[in-house]
């Protein structure tokens, strides 16, 4: 194999796409699959999860346009139904997330990350981008 791209989201659980989750699933590929790290691309979502099911996600961009506010460390939000009622919480990698996913794997010296699905980010000159959050801390020189 050339590289090992490994998803680190979709969860079940309390947050869709946790740190935990990321860290796990790149060790795993290192421990499980004897996978060298510079060929372990480990993923980020750019898109939410309703907490408990993996049937109503959101792209990023309409959680911005629901949101606009919405701080750099925040990862819930509460989705709004068809007719503007309050839906259920769902749970995201925020701006904050995204650059601590990517700070962690530059420095333990991982392959990259990938993105699924980076055609519902933001523009990047959007404040709230998470491809420009990405980019600061990747292109950091160390």
């Amino acid at each position: 194999l050339d590289f090992l791209m490994t998803m680190s989201y979709d969860d079940l659980g309390e947050q869709h796409a946790s740190m935990g989750r990321f860290q796990g699933d790149a060790n795993k590929c290192l421990n499980d699959f004897r996978m060298p790290k510079p060929r372990v691309v480990i993923g980020l979502p750019f898109y939410s999860n309703q907490k408990g099911t993996l049937s109503t996600q959101y792209g990023y961009s309409q959680i911005i346009s629901w949101y606009p506010r919405i701080k750099p460390n925040e990862n819930q939000f509460q989705s709004k139904n068809q007719d503007g009622s309050p839906g259920p919480m769902h749970s995201f990698n925020g701006q904050t997330l995204i650059a601590e996913k990517c700070r962690w794997m530059k420095q333990e010296k991982f392959g990259g990350v990938m993105i699924w699905a980076y055609d519902t980010d933001v523009k990047l000159s959007h404040r709230a981008s998470l491809g420009k959050a990405m980019y600061k801390v990747i292109k950091q020189s160390k």
